[in-house]
């Protein structure tokens, strides 16, 4: 226990102020709103609405142009970098080797800001 120069105990609660719940006295009820946010990760329409009704918002990026890649194809990104394609994939997807950090990513064709040099 520690004290202040002038004798009071410090680190100590005081359980002699009141409570909201020991007093008995509650929050008014009206002007309180509830609303649950959907994350901005939810898939839109997977998480209906909120509990006031209103429908849930998910991320939603800008839908980018796609371009026609190949194994091999060197590529530009906004923010990575150039890089060189390693892997496509059926689902829309492609795998880069990125040349300044030497790191793979696998990215979304349309959603991905990659241009073809």
């Amino acid at each position: 226990m520690i004290s202040s120069p002038s004798g009071e105990k410090l680190g100590v609660r005081s359980s002699d102020l009141p409570s909201l719940s020991s007093s008995g006295a509650e929050l008014p009820s009206e002007g309180i709103e509830w609303e649950r946010q959907a994350p901005a990760w939810s898939a839109a329409g997977a998480g209906g609405t909120t509990v006031t009704g209103t429908p849930r918002r998910a991320f939603e990026a800008a839908e980018m142009p796609r371009i026609d890649l190949s194994l091999g194809d060197e590529v530009a990104h906004a923010t990575l970098g150039e890089g060189v394609v390693t892997a496509l994939s059926g689902d829309g997807t492609v795998t880069v080797r990125f040349r300044e950090d030497r790191s793979e990513r696998r990215l979304v064709l349309g959603y991905a800001p990659l241009t073809k040099i």
